[in-house]
């Protein structure tokens, strides 16, 4: 017996679900990150960036997620998933573990910059595959259905990737995420898209 969670029979039945999450999507490399790169750290662009490390548009990524830093071998530049271990946040954030505070002579850049950094790099490679498996654990199914009304209707679950979440792969994570898992999950012609 199939156990369906009372804001889906809802949705279900035609009925109307109070929706008292905030919006969250996922951070945008492009438009969000890039933009901090480009207006902060100036040493790293150009012919002779510092460090070998060129944050310019365009190849700033390939030049930092996953690479091996130059000054700080064998620890990653920007380790996927993991903000603590990743040099670049060590750095902006002043902790010490890998030298002194970037931008170099500061000032430290603003907290809210510096939680979208934090924000960015462990939402890196949380959605792997499809979409769908919103609590990270084994398959798409109920499971999953239930932490996405839980996040939803202000239930106290904490998305963990909104990537994930996001199982149309449109805007936000929102109700028509929610309409879109619950197709897939009653054999409905929802086709789960792969991870953006």
């Amino acid at each position: 017996m199939r156990i369906i969670p009372r804001a889906v029979c809802a949705l279900l039945a035609g009925g109307s679900v109070l929706l008292v999450s905030s919006a969250v999507r996922a951070v945008d490399y492009e438009t969000q990150i890039q933009p901090i790169f480009t207006n902060n750290c100036t040493c790293h662009s150009g012919a002779f960036p510092s460090g070998n490390m060129n944050l310019s548009t365009g190849v700033s990524y390939g030049n930092i997620v996953d690479v091996v830093s130059s000054g700080y071998a064998p620890a990653l530049r920007v380790k996927t998933g993991d903000t603590l271990n990743s040099v670049l946040w060590n750095k902006v954030n002043g902790t010490g573990v890998y030298g002194q505070l970037m931008p170099f002579g500061g000032p430290k850049l603003p907290q809210a910059t510096l939680n979208l950094i934090s924000t960015w790099i462990s939402q890196l490679g949380c959605c792997t595959g499809t979409t769908g498996n919103v609590n990270r654990v084994g398959i798409v199914d109920l499971s999953d259905l239930s932490a996405l009304v839980s996040y939803l209707t202000g239930g106290g679950y904490i998305l963990q990737c909104p990537n994930e979440a996001n199982i149309n792969n449109v805007g936000i994570v929102d109700l028509s995420d929610l309409s879109a898992l619950v197709s897939y999950l009653t054999g409905g012609n929802f086709v789960l898209p792969n991870c953006p």
